[in-house]
């Protein structure tokens, strides 16, 4: 394995340096030269850049994210780094260096730009024995192999129609890649930027997730969500994207149910929420459950409220509650209040989820990590396939308007895309689906809450705070 054998050594080179494997060409921005190690991108403080035909790059960040130790010599423009058994030294202005010792030639000396060491990255590849693979069409550098999580900002025609795009692309064969639903401020109801879900949750990537209400007070969502394999909101059309722990992906129309269990005097008894974690609409007879993915209170008024704690029912309540960390509640609003002796203080009670997907193996998910219910669909089994009226979708919204929209597919070969386009109609969006390769993929919410992040920026910013996100995140070893 090429980036486990020289890891160290990479280390230990590339602290404050750059590396240059000859490119032509003038001093090229970020923008126009991406860097891979190991398969990611990575940003610098300092962009790459292109002196006499030679691509130099600063290290400082790759250094500091493994962790080598590094001593800088002031007087003698020298810099000594150290990572396990080995140890190097290099000279601004010099054209070698020593590893261990040993004296090594480099082609071109480092040299300090804009306050920072830089080095060529040929030095890498010939001091190590190792390449450095330069792609010409994506104006990458590649080190320790092919990338798993990539970005792309391009146009694209289809149908006669220039659109532009700005794509993630993840790989999700490679078993670095972790996928995950987050919620804003890690319960519902509330809202907060892609952004700040992102670096909470150390995410490599993210997009926005499904629709909220984002004009009301609770900025309650309306989509199916499971969140670390627990269901955590019913939204119950469309169609909902879930995943497995180990990037299994399915696309599909699926019910998901609550079923709860009461036992009072020795006998079972079954009741089923007709929500979970919402607010019940004024003046309707439900049964809402509540756990603490909804957050520490119920945040309402209405209805007489069951709490259960360690599985045991141990209150009824008036008016606003809070939901144990260790249990849940279930309010009972209008007439269905009258089933309030079903649930006795002392008695146990508990749930599960349960679901009816149609062109799925119910067994995908009872073990799904995570879901997102929105829709409609865009693209099954590699034919375009949209039809949001049949998916219970009627604002015209979805069914017409042409505006800012996000999308998720996956291609046949497992790669996930990522995708936000500036203005299209959600049949345009599917062509643009299908045009990427997208084997299966289906929309997001859209307009002001279209955005996607990736590398610690925005590529596309949303108009707003969002409910919940997809991130995409890197597993520990």
């Amino acid at each position: 394995m090429f980036f486990k054998k020289i890891l160290p050594i990479i280390a230990i080179l590339t602290v404050f340096f750059s590396f240059s494997i000859g490119f032509p060409g003038q001093a090229a921005s970020q923008e126009n030269i991406k860097i891979y190690i190991g398969g990611e991108e990575k940003l610098f403080d300092v962009s790459p850049q292109v002196f006499n035909g030679s691509t130099f790059l600063p290290m400082r960040g790759i250094f500091e994210s493994l962790g080598a130790q590094v001593s800088w010599d002031d007087a003698q423009k020298r810099v000594t780094a150290v990572r396990k058994a080995v140890k190097i030294s290099l000279k601004v202005g010099e054209t070698s260096a020593t590893v261990n010792g040993k004296t090594v030639k480099l082609d071109k000396a480092p040299l300090v730009y804009k306050g920072t060491t830089m080095v060529p990255v040929r030095f890498v590849s010939e001091a190590l024995g190792e390449t450095v693979e330069w792609d010409q069409n994506a104006r990458s550098v590649y080190i320790g192999g092919r990338p798993y999580i990539s970005s792309e900002t391009k146009q694209v025609k289809v149908n006669g129609k220039t659109f532009s795009l700005n794509i993630v692309r993840v790989d999700l064969n490679n078993k670095k890649i972790g996928m995950k639903i987050v919620l804003a401020k890690d319960a519902l109801g509330f809202t907060e930027s892609l952004k700040d879900m992102a670096k909470r949750n150390h995410a490599l990537a993210a997009i926005n997730g499904t629709y909220f209400n984002a004009y009301e007070d609770l900025k309650e969502p309306t989509g199916n969500i499971m969140v670390d394999h627990r269901v955590v909101h019913l939204g119950n059309y469309g169609t909902t994207f879930g995943f497995t722990d180990d990037n299994q992906v399915r696309f599909d129309v699926v019910k998901f149910m609550i079923n709860g269990i009461t036992n009072k005097d020795g006998r079972d008894i079954e009741w089923e929420p007709y929500a979970i974690n919402r607010t019940p609409p004024a003046n309707l007879s439900t049964i809402v459950l509540y756990t603490p993915d909804r957050g520490s209170e119920t945040r309402f008024n209405s209805g007489i409220s069951v709490v259960v704690e360690n599985g045991v029912i141990t209150k009824h309540l008036n008016g606003n509650v809070v939901i144990p960390k260790n249990g849940f509640v279930v309010n009972l609003s209008g007439t269905e209040t009258r089933y309030l002796d079903r649930f006795p203080i002392g008695g146990k009670a508990s749930f599960s989820p349960a679901f009816e997907p149609s062109g799925t193996d119910v067994s995908f998910w009872q073990k799904a990590a995570g879901a997102l219910g929105v829709g409609p669909r865009l693209i099954t089994d590699g034919k375009i396939t949209v039809d949001p009226i049949s998916e219970g979708f009627s604002s015209e919204k979805i069914l017409s308007y042409s505006m800012a929209r996000s999308a998720i597919g996956v291609t046949a070969n497992n790669m996930l895309l990522m995708v936000t386009v500036n203005r299209a109609t959600i049949r345009e969006l599917a062509s643009i689906m299908h045009s990427l390769g997208a084997y299966n993929a289906m929309n997001l919410d859209g307009g002001a809450s279209s955005g996607l992040y990736y590398g610690g920026r925005y590529l596309t910013a949303p108009g707003r705070d969002l409910s919940n996100a997809l991130i995409i995140y890197k597993k520990n070893d």
